[in-house]
């Protein structure tokens, strides 16, 4: 059984829901959340021009198929409007919290959400709530995860928290003062560690080494759009950011951070032409050459590139070796397509000996 169905929902706040017990196998269902008729909050008190509504989703239930039973969010009114997220699997059961799902947010007054299962199996489903010109929260049923006030779909933080949705302590774990490591200061809304000991809530042993986060507020100006699959390289002082899935928000396909400076900055390269945007390509660096092969190009799939971009000159270089006779074979030779890897140099590789 097929089944097509699709809501327009317009209310200010709902929920989304597959139905009652488990969906239906073989089902594919649509929402779309119209929230173009409600201006956001600060629109209506100023002379300025009608601002798009933004819609927040949280996930309060979701059990689907892994890899098999698909949920699309979309940030508009089609699927050809950017596609915010996709989930599939079990997260959120009852009582049963496998990951925590961050809210989901469409700027553009409205979000179309797309169920499909297929015909083998189905599940409990999802529970989706959402709010318009709402402030941002870690819980749906708190405005700033009930640690502020909303005033105009902005958080003003109590004291002790502090980020968008008044989700982050300012002193984390109470400094681990229960360990002897750090103190909370009142004053500073910070930890002060004790010596040997370091982080944001001195949790960890200097002795032994340690993360440090660098926050979006400790840089300066442009920072790039987040992304996965990507490939990262440094050289000298600068790391390399190259292609990655960023759900089309990325317009460069490489990014350089200064370690100096804490700048980010596109590399804008003099060369032409150069690689498509891509992702799940594997990144390696030799001498003062950043070597990309493969990865997933839109709309062409997986591919078998091979670029070299010259950190010095910013030229790219297509350096795929073109193969003649080994196509008439079953031999696996090159250039493979691949996406997923990763790379890595052998150098003074003693073929005879088979040993570097």
């Amino acid at each position: 059984m097929i089944l097509f169905p699709f809501f327009r929902l317009t209310e200010p706040s709902g929920s989304i829901h597959d139905g009652l017990g488990n969906y239906s196998i073989g089902v594919k269902c649509s929402w779309l959340i119209d929230a173009r008729e409600h201006n956001s909050i600060t629109d209506k008190v100023s002379d300025g021009p009608t601002q798009p509504s933004v819609i927040r989703l949280h996930l309060e239930e979701f059990a689907t198929e892994c890899g098999w039973d698909h949920l699309y969010v979309y940030d508009g009114d089609s699927v050809e409007s950017p596609l915010l997220a996709v989930f599939s699997g079990l997260m959120y059961r009852k009582n049963f919290t496998i990951r925590r799902i961050p809210e989901v947010f469409a700027h553009s007054g409205s979000a179309l959400l797309h169920f499909f299962s297929d015909d083998a199996y189905n599940m409990s489903g999802f529970n989706i709530s959402y709010q318009v010109n709402a402030c941002p929260t870690n819980d749906s049923s708190l405005n700033c995860s009930g640690n502020g006030d909303c005033w105009n779909g902005v958080c003003n933080c109590n004291s002790d928290f502090t980020g968008a949705a008044c989700n982050i302590p300012r002193c984390p774990n109470y400094c681990s003062a229960h360990l002897g490591r750090g103190v909370c200061d009142k004053k500073q809304q910070r930890c002060i560690c004790s010596t040997g000991y370091i982080g944001n809530d001195c949790s960890q042993t200097i002795a032994h080494g340690y993360w440090t986060a660098i926050d979006a507020g400790e840089t300066e100006g442009f920072t790039p759009p987040g992304s996965a699959s990507h490939g990262v390289a440094v050289f000298h002082d600068t790391l390399y950011v190259i292609a990655g899935e960023s759900y089309g928000k990325a317009e460069a396909l490489l990014y350089m951070y200064d370690f100096n400076g804490k700048v980010w900055e596109t590399a804008h390269t003099e060369s032409r032409p150069v690689p498509e945007l891509r992702y799940g390509a594997s990144t390696v660096i030799f001498g003062d050459k950043i070597f990309m092969y493969g990865g997933v190009i839109e709309g062409k799939g997986v591919c078998g590139e091979l670029w070299a971009f010259d950190v010095s000159a910013k030229i790219w270089e297509n350096i795929t070796v073109k193969s003649e006779q080994c196509n008439d074979t079953y031999e696996m030779c090159g250039p493979l397509r691949s996406a997923g890897h990763t790379a890595t140099i052998v150098t003074n590789y003693d073929q005879a000996g088979g040993s570097p």
